[in-house]
């Protein structure tokens, strides 16, 4: 199976800090994900924000495309999406800068955890993720069960 350009398929969690620029250090993981230096910030869900490539933020807006302007879910889903989207660059130390704006609006700290979600990957506030991920693990089996009941 083979996720963008890259042919990467991103997963596993590491933690990282802003620095003192406000810069999120890409984890070496990822890195070769984001092969054309250019990454696309944009809400995410439950509290974090999520950050893709050219190639799979390409196939997220062709997509949100295909959605129906005239069901208002559907409308404010691709307002929602469209609004929040940052494109940002990559430097040759495998950073991107936050600002401070995306700082305050997805309430960011300086320690973060960057989770590998395929195609994407997803920043939370450390905290946030903590408290996240301790009902994740604890729902898992009951939602395992009702995606792949066959």
């Amino acid at each position: 199976m083979q996720v963008g350009q890259s042919g990467t398929i991103l997963f596993g969690t590491y933690f990282h800090g802003l620095d003192e620029k406000c810069r999120l250090v890409i984890p070496s993981k990822f890195r070769e994900f984001f092969f054309d230096h250019k990454a696309y910030l944009l809400k995410g869900h439950e509290g974090s924000i999520e950050i893709y490539n050219s190639s799979t933020f390409a196939n997220l807006i062709e997509k949100a495309s295909t959605l129906n302007s005239n069901v208002k879910d559907q409308r404010d889903y691709q307002r929602t999406l469209l609004k929040s989207v940052v494109e940002l660059d990559v430097d040759s130390k495998n950073r991107i800068q936050l600002t401070n704006q995306i700082i305050q609006k997805y309430d960011l700290s300086t320690k973060l955890a960057i989770i590998g979600l395929i195609d994407h990957i997803e920043v939370w506030s450390e905290d946030k993720w903590n408290i996240y991920e301790k009902e994740l693990d604890e729902h898992f089996d009951e939602k395992a069960e009702g995606i792949f009941n066959d």
